[in-house]
């Protein structure tokens, strides 16, 4: 199992655990092959067209577009790791990265190219949703929000 190191100023649940190493338990399960896809996936991952639009799009469909778009295979861990530092910025002290909440941070100017389509990216407004690399980004954000 990989495990990516994070900080988290000192939040340990009361049995010692921290909050964070409970989430990333819950988030190996969906790199382990345990994908947990919504109740309610309709919608999600269809084609957008312009910033704007992608703005409009909800909390689980923006969070898993950029883990998507970040890395497309889910072969590896490198979602998990795309997903870690999403967590990493929404925790880091006094809002550095914009925002207390993945959306903001997401949508934050110069925080992730592929919302920018910079270098003609287009895998976070266009997402092979019946890719299997999809469904973990999917399942990953899922567990992210669920979380938070």
């Amino acid at each position: 199992m990989c495990r990516i190191p994070i900080n988290i100023n000192g939040l340990v649940a009361k049995n010692g655990t921290s909050d964070m190493e409970v989430l990333h338990v819950k988030l190996q399960e969906a790199v382990d092959g345990k994908i947990v896809l919504p109740e309610s996936g309709e919608g999600l991952g269809r084609p957008v067209y312009s910033y704007e639009e992608f703005k409009t799009l909800s909390d689980l469909d923006i969070l898993a577009r950029v883990i998507y778009a970040e890395n497309t295979s889910p072969e590896n861990v490198y979602q998990e790791a795309v997903a870690w530092t999403i967590i990493n910025r929404r925790n880091f002290p006094e809002s550095y990265y914009y925002g207390w909440s993945y959306r903001d941070i997401l949508i934050a100017p110069g925080q992730y190219a592929e919302i920018y389509q910079y270098e003609g990216t287009t895998n976070a407004y266009t997402p092979n949703t019946s890719s299997y690399g999809w469904k973990k980004a999917v399942s990953l954000a899922t567990k992210m929000l669920s979380d938070s």
